[in-house]
């Protein structure tokens, strides 16, 4: 970032493709919320002069640099015209390292809604122009993603060997970040594999090694809540949930951290945060939980149940658990479709026991198919 500041002080004022690529570029630098007003202006500057100048090539980026600053949970009606705009500009310019960024930026957006057919596409599409152009930075990304879509259909050993992979390319091209996407991802599948005592010193690592990423503040907490350690738990929730949550930014990491805060919420037995968790969530009921490109944790209704149900709103919290099966069954969620039977049928147990106990045994089904061994025993206890 000083080096962009000095470019930018050195660079001549007025229009150019240079002044427009250093704005572009420091904006997506910004990732502190106190700084998300002065990202915004500078990605606004550059979109403008770049429009000025008429050179598509410098459009194109600018408009790739503003989808970095927005990227989150909102905005959507920006994000999908600046995809749009993007698409018609990267044959005129000529720029496959855009026509790359367009259709991670239209991954990003079909995976968010499920829709898992295209997110192939887009990817292979991706992955292509990543060939040609044999640079480690698109050839990483295309790693991580695979490795994510594996995570998220549960298909654990060939995510292992993709997460590997991803990495080693990924330090070829940006390698303290390709080392938080690895933790991240690895979190995951020792979460799956019940195996998260492995990573707990590197998790709570992390939150030093990587301040700008306060996702992995939510990592641990939920790592804390999976292996019952109340009192840790109890201690990295409360730092999170410190002034209404404020101190996670609204970014493309922000809901895949909601969605793991809901269940540590409601094992500490704290109703307020919970309510204020579902409404932060409610709008979101409809999304597949992201933090691109490395991690996805299925239907966010499931949460929106867990929240509910922690409430004392069990016909409320049925409502969600329902749309939650329904889109993790459409996407092949299979892991987070287990999760929602496991958790649906929990709560059902003292309404519905037949119900509950029908849930419980798929719930073990599936996770003995997808050798989730650990999480087999936990629903078994209650089938």
């Amino acid at each position: 970032m000083p080096l962009l500041e000095e470019a930018l002080a050195a660079v001549a004022p007025g229009d150019s493709g240079v002044r427009v690529r250093l704005l572009a570029r420091l904006a997506g630098a910004f990732r502190d919320p106190a700084f998300r007003d002065r990202a915004a202006a500078l990605s606004h500057e550059a979109v403008a002069v770049a429009r000025r100048q008429g050179d598509p090539a410098a459009l194109a980026y600018a408009l790739d640099g503003r989808h970095v600053v927005i990227w989150g949970p909102d905005a959507r009606e920006e994000r999908a015209a600046i995809v749009a705009e993007l698409a018609e500009l990267v044959d005129e310019a000529g720029d496959e390292e855009r026509a790359f960024q367009g259709h991670f930026w239209r991954l990003e957006a079909a995976l968010e809604l499920g829709e898992l057919t295209e997110v192939r596409a887009e990817l292979g599409a991706a992955k292509r122009i990543a060939e040609r152009l044999k640079q480690p930075a698109q050839l990483w990304y295309v790693a991580v993603t695979e490795a994510l879509l594996a995570l998220l259909v549960g298909s654990f050993g060939e995510a292992e060997g993709l997460i590997e992979r991803a990495l080693g390319l990924g330090q070829r091209a940006q390698s303290w970040e390709a080392l938080a996407y690895y933790r991240m991802q690895m979190y995951a599948l020792r979460s799956a594999q019940g195996r998260l005592e492995e990573l707990e010193a590197t998790i709570a690592r992390s939150l030093e090694e990587y301040p700008g990423y306060p996702i992995f503040r939510c990592v641990l907490a939920a790592l804390y809540g999976e292996l019952g350690r109340e009192l840790e738990c109890a201690s990295a929730f409360e730092t999170l949930a410190a002034d209404d949550f404020a101190a996670l930014p609204r970014d493309e990491e922000w809901l895949y951290g909601m969605t793991l805060l809901a269940p540590v919420c409601a094992s500490l037995g704290d109703e307020r945060r919970a309510e204020l968790l579902y409404g932060l969530l409610a709008p979101y009921g409809d999304r597949n939980a992201l933090s691109v490109p490395d991690v996805a944790a299925g239907s966010v209704a499931r949460s929106l149940g867990v929240l509910a149900a922690a409430t004392g709103r069990p016909e409320e919290a049925a409502r969600h658990y329902e749309d939650a099966l329904a889109m993790n069954e459409r996407i092949g969620a299979l892991p987070w479709l287990a999760r929602t039977r496991h958790d649906y049928g929990r709560m059902l147990q003292a309404h519905d026991a037949d119900r509950a106990g029908a849930l419980l045994r798929d719930a073990v089904d599936l996770y003995r198919t997808l050798g989730m061994t650990s999480w087999a025993l936990r629903a078994g206890q209650g089938a």
